[in-house]
């Protein structure tokens, strides 16, 4: 719900507000929507924190295994050989099989899963760092632009740092690639076999309120299903689980839309684009300007008259349609020629047709039909966002069914052409228009890496940044939270200040996650202390914001309790004073300030890491110039603590002996 002012972009059906409201879910296995909402200056509003933990367990409530796949035997052969090897056809569910083998049923809140970095610019690389003792490790190679074999050597020296410290990887390959893999991996592989797909859209349908729960039929289907039209049991042959995902969703949005007028198996053949044989037809039989409107009505539907017939006349002459010569009061009225195309009007002047999924089908008989004006759609499509008149909800409709159709036709360099070029006027269906490729199946990949080259782009402009920034929080963190962190983090270090400060601020919201705390302290860590390390100020910035007393002491599983977290803690810790004189005070003020006892572990951090670089006798001066900074004898009995630690560090013993 939207009670103030500005837009929401998200999938409620309240808005008490005075801005606009768009209905769009943008990533699948959620049935929340990511919102694309900003600001004047571009930047996230009303941002959604993602929990880890809580994926997991979505993904477990909805999951339907391979068929024979034995998840206990598999997590044994782990615990004994130290990797597995997962492969099968695309679409098959190999990510979840692996995350939910990694971490079993009710340890999703407790163990910490961990994907490692395939880079391949500027050449193929393996990021893993150093592996913790007992850690949960995969790597997708997968949708991937360079070859596995490049990665030979570095995979075998991931498998051998698990093996040595009792970790457990799972690599996710294609069938064609397990042959390029060393024969010690190879020996590791299993093939997934597709899961029923019956059985998965069932577990969507329940998602989605289309039928009743039945969790405890984990063997054979429910009784309750119904008999499902051919269309949609041969497509179920066939589709992704994603792609299921997505029919059953769309089944959904529709039932909420209209009601329960219709059959769940009509729903879904309307749902799947194949309960309207007569959209090819329809375009067929439509003259040049009946078509112009036909396609306008299909991706203009629900938006109002007006905008829909302006939309045709821009159109018109972009597709060179010779221009009717015919006075205009003498042509057949709008209305009338909207009718002839079977497009209807509602009570408020809107567009639409009288079959939900019809326009669907129209846009793709149309994309289909006419593939070399395709280039020529896309120019009018531009035209549309530009239409002042057009609401945000509208604009964002178009740039998701351009999207839809430019991914059927793979058109995937003019879909990011759009995205950079959209980005600057239009961000919002810029963040939009890149999400779907990245929830894409075929796609995915492509445009993970297309944003890992455009975040390492310190140039590249801020209207830009601000939408990976967004698509980065937002949806690329749901599936792939390694990569989000690892593209906001080059984000971070962007010439424009406020796209650089967005990525910073969307970091840190996402490390109020526990597990996302920790991915993003030991890769800042690394940065600073670590093998990987560079001269980067933002991550002497992030590392301060990452290891305050709050985030480290506070809450019932406090993290500096955590051997890892204090290992990357007192590994950047004194870099950071080194660089930064300034730096011991700060810490001193924020470890004195805090409130509660005071932090012993933190003191004695921040004590030994001043030795380290030399700046003991700042933290020193800033301890005493705290304690004289008020009246109080708390104040003087907190400094008081730390300053005894750093007698203690230089061997001093000051405290008050007992009488003999």
């Amino acid at each position: 719900m939207n009670t103030g002012e500005g837009s929401q972009y998200n999938d409620a059906s309240v808005h008490h507000g005075t801005g606009d409201i768009n209905h769009h879910h943008y990533f699948s296995g959620s049935a929340e929507a990511a919102r694309f909402a900003m600001d004047d200056r571009g930047r996230l509003r009303r941002p959604r924190t993602v929990v880890a933990s809580q994926r997991l367990e979505e993904l477990r409530a909805h999951y339907v295994a391979p068929p024979g796949y034995d998840e206990e035997k598999r997590r044994r052969e782990l615990e004994e050989h130290g990797v597995l090897v997962l492969t099968g056809p695309p679409g098959v569910g190999k990510r979840t099989c692996a995350q939910l083998t990694l971490v079993p049923k009710g340890s999703e809140g407790l163990v910490d899963l961990r994907e490692v970095q395939v880079e391949v610019d500027p050449r193929p690389t393996l990021d893993a760092g150093e592996i913790q003792e007992g850690e949960r490790l995969m790597v997708e190679l997968t949708g991937l632009t360079c070859s596995v074999s490049e990665l030979r050597t570095s995979l075998v020296s991931l498998a051998s740092q698990a093996q040595n410290v009792k970790a457990r990887l799972i690599l996710l390959a294609e069938e064609e690639d397990v042959r390029d893999l060393p024969d010690e991996l190879r020996e590791r592989s299993v093939t997934l076999r597709r899961p029923h797909g019956t059985k998965v859209l069932y577990r969507h349908l329940v998602r989605y309120g289309l039928l009743p729960d039945h969790r405890h039929e984990t063997t054979a289907l429910p009784m309750e299903l119904p008999l499902l039209p051919g269309p949609v049991v041969e497509w179920l042959g066939r589709a992704s689980m994603s792609e299921i995902e997505g029919l059953a969703r769309r089944a959904g949005e529709d039932h909420q839309s209209e009601g329960g007028r219709v059959g769940l198996g009509e729903r879904l053949e309307r749902a799947l684009g194949q309960g309207h044989p007569a959209a090819d037809k329809a375009v067929a039989e439509a003259e040049g300007r009946g078509r112009a409107i036909l396609l306008a009505a299909a991706f203009l539907e629900g938006a109002e008259l007006d905008r829909h017939s302006a939309a045709v006349e821009r159109l018109l002459p972009i597709v060179r349609t010779p221009e009717d010569e015919t006075p205009p009061l003498e042509r057949a009225g709008f209305t009338e020629e909207i009718a002839r195309v079977g497009v209807t009007l509602d009570e408020e002047r809107r567009i639409g047709f009288s079959s939900p999924g019809y326009g669907r089908a129209v846009r793709e008989a149309f994309w289909d039909s006419y593939p070399h004006l395709q280039g020529e759609f896309a120019a009018w499509i531009d035209t549309c966002l530009d239409d002042p008149g057009l609401s945000p909800v509208d604009r964002d409709a178009v740039a998701e069914r351009w999207a839809g159709q430019a991914l059927r036709a793979q058109r995937l360099e003019e879909l990011f052409e759009r995205v950079y070029k959209w980005s600057f006027e239009h961000g919002p269906q810029a963040a939009l228009l890149l999400s779907s490729v990245l929830e894409d199946t075929r796609h995915g990949g492509a445009a993970r890496q297309q944003i890992y080259r455009w975040a390492r782009t310190e140039a590249l402009p801020g209207a830009t940044a601000y939408v990976l920034v967004a698509v980065c929080s937002e949806v690329l963190v749901t599936t792939h939270p390694d990569q989000a962190l690892v593209r906001l983090h080059h984000l971070a270090g962007n010439k424009d200040p406020d796209a650089a400060a967005a990525a910073r601020s969307a970091l840190l919201r996402l490390a109020e996650d526990p597990f996302l705390y920790r991915r993003l302290l030991r890769r800042v860590s690394n940065k600073l202390a670590g093998p990987d390390r560079r001269n980067r100020p933002i991550d002497g910035d992030l590392f301060e914001d990452l290891t305050t007393p709050a985030r480290l002491v506070d809450g019932p599983r406090p993290q500096a309790r955590r051997p890892d977290v204090g290992a990357w803690t007192r590994a950047g810790l004194p870099v950071v004073l080194f660089r930064d004189a300034a730096a011991a005070s700060r810490y001193c003020e924020r470890l004195l300030e805090h409130p509660g006892a005071l932090a012993d572990i933190l003191a004695r951090w921040l004590v030994t890491a001043a030795m380290d670089s030399g700046r003991l006798s700042s933290l020193y001066a800033a301890a005493l110039r705290w304690a004289s900074g008020g009246e109080s004898g708390s104040r003087r009995s907190r400094a008081d603590a730390l300053l005894r630690h750093i007698d203690a560090a230089q061997g001093l013993d000051l405290s008050p002996r007992p009488l003999a």
